[in-house]
């Protein structure tokens, strides 16, 4: 390839690649506040007995995310908030540490853990209305959508981000525990 086709092939990918960006952020400011700050629990659409968990119970960073049956736990239960231009973040109540895309690498599978906040885009989410009382939950980190992998709705599925395609597995209703219920 000579050096006038790879330089025109490297422009049209990098427009490419900004407009992506363009258009995920500018989504994300139109869609504003889906949901009110508070606490939840994060019910699959596979399973309304399954929810969001982290693994164990644990406190540490990098625990694993997964799905598993609803227990009441406080390792179950996410503090919502609204960060401002369409992006919130998601809290596990029982460590303080928030939902985070592992790989720094914006490629379509990654896998989802706890981690202390940073202030980095892989912490904020999109949380758009799916219908039905369901929502897509989206990284602004890569614009993949939260995912129970393999649409398994068994005990310890891992959850991961991935490409939007429609399916059950990306879609999650928000479940709003009061706060007497927050510590159970």
């Amino acid at each position: 390839m000579n050096k006038k086709i790879f330089c025109i092939a490297l422009i049209v990918i990098s427009i490419l690649y900004i407009t992506n960006i363009s258009v995920k952020s500018a989504y994300a400011e139109t869609n504003g506040r889906t949901i009110e700050d508070g606490t939840y629990e994060i019910i699959t659409a596979l399973d309304e007995n399954m929810c969001v968990d982290v693994a164990g119970g644990y406190m540490y960073d990098e625990a694993n995310v997964q799905l598993y049956t609803y227990l009441g736990l406080s390792s179950q239960k996410f503090d919502i908030r609204y960060m401002g231009k369409g992006y919130y973040t998601i809290t596990a109540i029982h460590s303080g540490k928030l939902l985070d895309v592992t790989s720094t690498d914006k490629n379509s599978v990654a896998n989802i853990r706890q981690y202390t906040s940073n202030g980095s885009m892989q912490q904020k989410w999109v949380i758009k209305d799916a219908g039905n009382g369901y929502y897509n939950i989206i990284s602004k980190w890569n614009g993949l959508y939260l995912d129970v992998r393999e649409a398994k709705s068994s005990n310890e599925t891992n959850i991961q981000v991935y490409q939007n395609n429609g399916n059950k597995a990306q879609k999650f209703k928000f479940k709003k525990i009061d706060d007497n219920q927050v510590y159970g």
